[in-house]
Parts: C-alpha cells; sequence; structure tokens
C-alpha cells in the first residue's frame, strides 16, 4: 500500500539538536577533526519536519541483531507500533488514527520529548483532519522507514560542510534558505519546490515530493 498521509510520532526539535551534536562528536569528529556541526543558534528556525526520527514498529526477536534498538522508555510504544502494524492501523512509521497516536504517544514517560504531526503528500487530495493547523512545507522522499528530508540534512543536522566551495551556490542557497519559516518549512510548495530544484539529490534515481506538514492540538 502507498501511504500518502497520517500521523508520525516524532522527537522534538531539542531532542533532535541534542542527539546531533553529540553523534556529530563521536563519529564525525573522530573521522573529521577540524568538521564542525552547525549550532542550533546557526540553524533557520527550530526545524519541525518530517525528518525527526519517528517512532518505528520493533519486536523482541530483533534484540541483538545489530539493529538501533528503542530506549527503554520507549520500548512499549515501539512494541505497540508493532500491533498497530500487525492490525493494520499504521503503515511505514504512519499511523491512521489519531488516538492510536495519542495511546503511543502517553506510553513514553515523560519527559518524552516527542510531539505528533500529520504530514500528506501534496500531489494527492487527502483531507487534513481538523485538529491540525499547517506548519507549512518541505521536500521529502515520503517513505516508510526513512523520513529524509533535504531541508534537515542541508540547513539544520548537516554533517559535510566543505570549507571551500563555489561562492555563487553558497549565496543560492542562502537566499532559499531565507525563505524558511521560525519552523525551518517553506510557507509555499512552490517555495519547497524550487529547492528540490536547486538541491542535488543524494541519489540519481531518489524520488521526492511536496510535503505539508501539520501540528496537532
Amino acid at each position: 500500500m502507498e501511504v500518502t498521509a497520517g500521523f508520525l510520532v516524532v522527537k522534538t526539535f531539542e531532542r533532535m539538536c541534542r542527539e546531533y551534536l553529540a553523534n556529530f562528536a563521536v563519529w564525525w569528529q573522530a573521522k573529521y577533526p577540524d568538521a564542525d556541526p552547525m549550532l542550533p543558534e546557526q540553524m533557520p528556525g527550530k526545524y519541525r519536519g518530517i525528518a525527526r526520527d519517528p517512532i518505528q514498529p520493533w519486536v523482541e526477536d530483533l534484540r541483538d541483531t545489530g539493529l538501533e534498538e528503542p530506549t527503554e522508555e520507549e520500548l512499549a510504544a515501539s512494541l505497540f507500533m508493532d500491533v498497530l502494524t500487525k492490525s493494520r492501523r499504521e503503515d511505514g512509521d504512519f499511523i491512521f488514527a489519531l488516538n492510536d497516536a495519542d495511546k503511543l504517544l502517553e506510553m513514553i514517560p515523560p519527559p518524552a520529548e516527542r510531539e505528533i504531526i500529520w504530514v500528506r503528500r501534496m500531489d494527492c487530495g487527502d483531507l487534513p483532519p481538523p485538529e491540525t493547523a499547517v506548519l507549512r512545507y518541505e521536500p521529502t522522499e515520503f517513505f516508510g522507514g526513512d523520513h529524509s528530508s533535504l531541508i534537515a540534512s542541508c540547513a539544520f543536522f548537516r554533517y559535510w560542510r566543505p570549507a571551500h566551495g563555489n561562492d555563487q551556490k553558497k549565496m543560492r542557497f542562502k537566499a532559499l534558505h531565507a525563505k524558511l519559516n521560525s519552523w525551518g518549512l517553506f510557507d509555499t510548495p512552490a517555495d519547497a519546490e524550487q529547492y528540490l530544484d536547486s538541491c542535488p539529490l543524494p541519489e540519481p534515481d531518489a524520488r521526492f515530493y511536496i510535503a505539508e506538514i501539520r501540528s496537532v492540538s
């Protein structure tokens, strides 16, 4: 089934920043000692897009197989995601009913450092739930299990930043990032599309869509 809309239980921006800086120091700077991370005060807004590590299903048979395991605090929520998967109430980390997303979030003891968002592909006709408010738009693969975003990897949680680059290219991206709102998203689908057209894709055959991101009250 191709999923075109749904709820995701994602990490907060503050948690994403903390974990990004820790990962950068542990493995990226160990390989490239002169590399510097993007500090939160250098980022163009507080990113609230799709690329924030949504909760994924987990089964205990996967323990000690080398896959990333959920934290002890989020274990019950990850096991519940597997229940949702088997009952077809979730697919590719996208949860279809808000009450299921609420129940999952309640399984994480405070401070949960997660929030629920609702997202949809703009090329499809899914109607937004009434209890949501639009945060705006970004280019994303919109693919279960890999919720990558060109904005997140270029403007927020970057690892590779060349010391010397094409000044004209840098200025173009600086101008594009200046269009991001306070949530690190573009205010119009057209601006998100322009950004997609300007970015080299991570893989030649990668398929990106314009996604609408909504907060949930």
